[in-house]
């Protein structure tokens, strides 16, 4: 598959960071900033501040040991005119966001079991793929400008 030629004003952005709960907040709001400037609406963006958001409280809450901040995330962001690209890699637990079944909200806060991350990141993003590999999870979520469509879910095992 060959890759798309950077363009002027793309942006790509990687960070490495430690398993902590408290950089996920400023993780967030530069990522939204970042996707803000490069003209993504607000709505748009907050959908994208959401995403990441969950996505890295559910590896750093259930991925890893608790208050372990030796283990790490990888976190891509890639923004182009038509849309942006969040790609997540982290070594915890395996749980696959695209296959788990949600219960119904009004269930969850009866049973306590909370999987409100996994459904805000498929009502906030127009993409979510989540492959494993070698001990290696990785998740893809993309928002197109101007998206607003049902979340296409794919996996591989």
């Amino acid at each position: 598959m060959a890759e798309k030629k950077k363009e002027k004003g793309d942006v790509s952005i990687h960070l490495s960071l430690p398993s902590d709960m408290e950089l996920i907040s400023s993780i967030r709001q530069f990522v939204g900033q970042v996707a803000r400037k490069q003209g993504f609406g607000e709505e748009d963006a907050h959908d994208v501040e959401i995403a990441l958001s969950e996505a890295l409280t559910n590896v750093v809450e259930h991925g890893y040991p608790p208050h372990n901040t030796a283990y790490r995330v990888d976190v891509t962001c890639e923004i182009d005119a038509s849309k942006c690209v969040l790609i997540l890699h982290d070594e915890g637990k395996v749980f696959d966001p695209v296959s788990a079944t949600i219960p119904p909200i009004s269930e969850q806060r009866r049973e306590r079991d909370f999987h409100l991350g996994t459904f805000y990141i498929r009502r906030c993003m127009d993409d979510v793929h989540y492959a494993t590999r070698a001990q290696k999870n990785t998740l893809t979520m993309t928002k197109f400008r101007g998206g607003g469509r049902p979340a296409k879910l794919t996996a591989d095992r």
